[in-house]
């Protein structure tokens, strides 16, 4: 029997990278929130991508049949601070930033919208969520 390799194209995308929609998770910790958007951001560099036949136009990714937005509807943390409460301050990006992620030209989502670079923000949501597990071991979470 043949074993039939799926097409990796935006679907198998979402199965990998965005399995669960961000919005069902605004009740879980902060950990979960940053490792769903963790998972997403890696799923955007560009050799992945080229995997899956993407590319990014702006603030979404995107084939012929496919387009995923890569805004505040994506994202687990602006749906439990942004959306739900009206401010980011709360968020855990926030506090590693000293501001919100999309504050300024050379913010990590502005990089990542203009020149469709997610490494800024994969590098802070690495260090958020370094830091998230750090203050759950010394019980401060």
């Amino acid at each position: 029997m043949e074993n039939k390799k799926e097409a990796l194209d935006g679907e198998a995308w979402i199965k990998k990278y965005y399995p669960v929609e961000a919005d069902t998770l605004i009740n879980d910790s902060d950990i979960e929130c940053v490792q769903h958007s963790l998972n997403k951001w890696r799923g955007l560099t560009e050799d992945v991508l080229k995997q899956y036949g993407l590319l990014t136009n702006g603030y979404a990714i995107q084939d012929d049949s496919f387009v995923f937005y890569v805004d505040s509807s994506s994202c687990a943390l602006c749906q439990k601070y942004l959306l739900q409460k009206v401010r980011c301050e709360g968020c855990p990006v926030f506090k590693q930033l000293g501001k919100s992620c999309d504050e300024g030209r050379h913010s990590p989502y502005q990089i990542f919208r203009t020149d469709g670079n997610p490494l800024p923000m994969i590098e802070t949501l690495e260090k958020t969520l370094l830091s998230l597990q750090h203050r759950k071991e010394d019980g401060k979470q």
